[in-house]
């Protein structure tokens, strides 16, 4: 019983792998084709646009945002709220420079400690 069983799921299987492998008309993808499951906005989607506008070697201009408080704290929860500290953190955004991989390698590295 154990080996009918077995042979049954190897032939469901081998047929569920052959007919995913068999190739699709293209008429019938791009019919299936559906919107994206995200509504994306015209300002997210124009920053996306840039960046897959440039090769990996490439930094994007794009502005930075600078906050006038760190994480949008309420007033009664600022620390110091009663004195302007000297300098702020955290509140300019951080610069995209691109994927890790698009940093060339260093030359004429001999050792690294």
């Amino acid at each position: 019983m154990r080996y009918l069983t077995f042979v049954f799921i190897a032939v469901v299987f081998a047929a569920r792998l052959a007919a995913a492998a068999e190739p699709r008309n293209p008429a019938e993808s791009a019919n299936e084709a559906s919107p994206p499951a995200v509504k994306v906005d015209p300002h997210t989607q124009k920053v996306v646009d840039e960046i897959n506008a440039l090769n990996p070697y490439q930094r994007p201009m794009l502005p930075l945002r600078l906050d006038d408080r760190y994480a949008n704290t309420s007033d009664d929860v600022v620390p110091h709220g009663h004195v302007e500290p000297h300098k702020k953190h955290f509140l300019l955004q951080m610069e995209y420079a691109g994927a890790g991989r698009a940093i060339p390698e260093p030359e004429h590295v001999e050792t690294v400690k």
